[in-house]
């Protein structure tokens, strides 16, 4: 009875032993956001630092998808295709300001 229980115990960790080796190999961390964020190689703007898109929002109302965000040309211009974009400011440009910021945008209609 005894041979018989140290054999299930080491079937055990040795089964564990496996899966925690495994482990690394399969596990992914999210990045920087919970949710997915990627940082778009747009067209150099002027005072911008950078454009990144995701797909989730927590704002109330707007639904989440699983369309990712792209760069395509539409009607000769580089363009952001997606659902939801962020636009980071360089800070020596404007940095913590309480005012009202202008932004203009074309929006092409036959993509939404």
């Amino acid at each position: 009875m005894a041979a018989v229980a140290t054999q299930c115990w080491r079937g055990f960790f040795t089964s564990v032993v496996a899966i925690a080796a495994l482990l690394p190999l399969s596990g992914h961390a999210h990045g920087n956001e919970a949710r997915m964020v990627e940082f778009l190689d747009w067209k150099k703007l002027p005072n911008v630092a950078r454009v990144f898109g995701s797909n989730r929002s927590s704002f109330d109302g707007m639904a989440n998808s699983w369309f990712r965000p792209q760069i395509r040309q539409i009607e000769g211009e580089s363009c952001v295709v997606g659902e939801l974009f962020g636009v980071d400011v360089d800070d020596k440009y404007a940095f913590d300001i309480d005012e009202p910021v202008e932004l203009t945008l074309k929006f092409a209609a036959q993509y939404t």
